[in-house]
């Protein structure tokens, strides 16, 4: 039997407090002259920051619970953006002109078809020697039985190698926390992360259906994964301070 092809690459780890999610905040608090806190996006000065945080508007989207339920390439996600657009616009305009505000999300999102929503537990091979299975449909991570003989994650891994080829990247634990992909990790939270980590390629979503809800299964729209679409998002200025209008 030929052996699966390799998957690409790892994507690069997260600049974690390099121009991320988490500096919009405290570069906010720096422009209202919070003390300990520095402007590392540049904001511009103002009296006051309102951050828009939107569930789910990845950058390459910018278009959840209807971009879960239908997609994010959907009408009826289109139709929410258009009522966020025209409410921010109604916001926006009644806020005092010394106000700056942004828009910003957590994560984007790929749509994943009925056939690509799989149900990996109905295949042994990606369950022996699993004691339990947590993560997200499109970063499964898998926690071995304590007793698990010798190789066991080895054999696990080629499973699911073997069964997915290049649609995900199939990591070890120490291979994830030497990648980065949690930033700096201490001793005492190692055991937290699975023993193997399934990060979705392609636009798959993976389910042990012996204890996802039905429901969960029809979510067209996943994230969780290492792909651009899923971890950039946008930073936009809706409304800068007037010139005039600080006093």
């Amino acid at each position: 039997m030929d052996a699966a092809p390799a998957a690409d690459p790892l994507p690069q780890a997260p600049g974690y407090g390099r121009s991320s999610v988490a500096e919009v905040l405290t570069s906010a608090a720096a422009v209202l002259k919070v003390p300990g806190f520095t402007n590392t996006l540049g904001l511009p000065a103002a009296k006051r920051v309102c951050v828009v945080m939107v569930d789910g508007l990845g950058r390459s989207l910018l278009k959840q619970r209807s971009g879960h339920r239908y997609g994010a390439q959907s009408p009826e996600w289109g139709g929410s953006l258009e009522e966020l657009d025209s409410a921010l616009k109604r916001f926006t305009a009644k806020l005092p002109p010394d106000t700056l505000v942004l828009l910003t999300a957590d994560h984007g999102m790929v749509d994943t078809a009925p056939a690509d929503r799989i149900d990996y537990s109905a295949n042994p091979a990606l369950v022996d020697g699993v004691r339990h299975t947590a993560g997200d449909p499109r970063m499964v991570q898998l926690y071995l039985e304590p007793d698990a003989p010798v190789g066991t994650l080895e054999r696990l891994a080629g499973s699911w190698r073997q069964a997915l080829g290049s649609k995900a990247w199939i990591l070890t634990r120490d291979q994830a926390v030497a990648q980065g992909l949690f930033g700096p990790v201490r001793e005492e939270i190692l055991p937290r992360i699975g023993d193997l980590l399934i990060a979705a390629r392609e636009p798959i979503a993976l389910f042990d259906a012996r204890r996802a809800s039905p429901s969960a299964l029809q979510m067209v729209g996943q994230h969780g994964s290492l792909t651009r679409a899923e971890r950039e998002v946008p930073l936009l200025t809706l409304a800068r301070p007037a010139k005039g209008g600080r006093k």
